[in-house]
């Protein structure tokens, strides 16, 4: 697929020897920076104006031991507007470029810490279209080169504060840890977490999880057997299909398999 793009963006470019590929490669530019901090800023609505307005804009994201994950627009600009502002150390090289009259392929080599504990290098193309006189960002492709590395998990802190919270669950995840979603949930008031899960299997959580509650308590509720309280001082397990209920106040981190804990983060990415 990668080469019959390359080959329609080279197919393209015949005849274009009187483009200013200066000129287009610093309007090219711009785009792919605009995008990048529209997106580290939580900006939906104008990241989404550097792309080509359709659901055939998809973005495609490779990981050793994962499926690639295919995302379209839509979904992209939901997971864009979930984010907490924040900075990304980011950097980019070794860019080459095919531009033509009206789209353009780019491939480049980015290191960044983009949603991830440590600094990742990747392997990021985009195909452009100019649309009314303007460069527009049509599909992308990452390959995250660093997951390949035999050492690619460090250790590592972080502060709870640097987490971004989830505005759907209240929560704060991170995943990537070695292969496991870390979460923290403080829940300050009494709540009952069913809706959440309102649209998966059996309307409950699909993931397992490990973990340590700092303070309050939860009943956890599943379908075929009596629940559970937790409770401050407590370690835990709780297997999929379950739910939650607070009756005051909790504090819990938890520690969630990575695989089961995305399947989750798509059904609530897609509310």
């Amino acid at each position: 697929m990668r080469n019959f793009t390359l080959l329609f963006v080279l197919l393209a470019c015949i005849g274009c020897s009187n483009i200013n590929e200066e000129n287009e490669k610093k309007s090219i530019l711009k785009v792919l920076n605009d995008a990048s901090n529209f997106a580290a800023n939580g900006d939906a609505l104008n990241w989404a104006s550097c792309w080509v307005d359709s659901n055939e804009a998809t973005m495609m994201l490779t990981i050793k031991n994962e499926h690639p994950k295919m995302f379209y627009l839509d979904s992209m600009v939901k997971i864009i507007g979930q984010r907490e502002p924040g900075k990304v150390k980011s950097k980019r090289e070794n860019y080459k470029f095919v531009i033509g009259r009206d789209v353009a392929y780019v491939t480049y080599d980015q290191e960044d810490d983009w949603g991830s504990f440590q600094v990742d290098k990747k392997k990021e193309t985009r195909l452009l279209q100019k649309i009314d006189g303007s460069w527009k960002i049509r599909n992308g492709e990452i390959i995250n080169s660093s997951s390949f590395f035999g050492n690619y998990h460090i250790s590592y802190n972080r502060s709870v504060t640097d987490i971004s919270i989830n505005p759907i669950t209240g929560m704060q995840n991170l995943s990537g840890v070695g292969g496991v979603t870390v979460g923290y949930i403080e829940v300050l008031e009494p709540k009952d977490l069913s809706p959440i899960f309102e649209g998966l299997p059996g309307n409950m959580c699909i993931s397992q999880h490990w973990g340590y509650v700092i303070d309050g308590s939860m009943r956890i509720t599943f379908k075929d057997q009596p629940e559970e309280l937790i409770r401050a001082g407590d370690v835990f397990y709780i297997p999929a299909h379950h739910s939650g209920i607070v009756d005051d106040h909790v504090k819990i981190v938890t520690f969630s398999p990575d695989n089961e804990f995305e399947q989750l983060m798509d059904h609530f990415n897609s509310k």
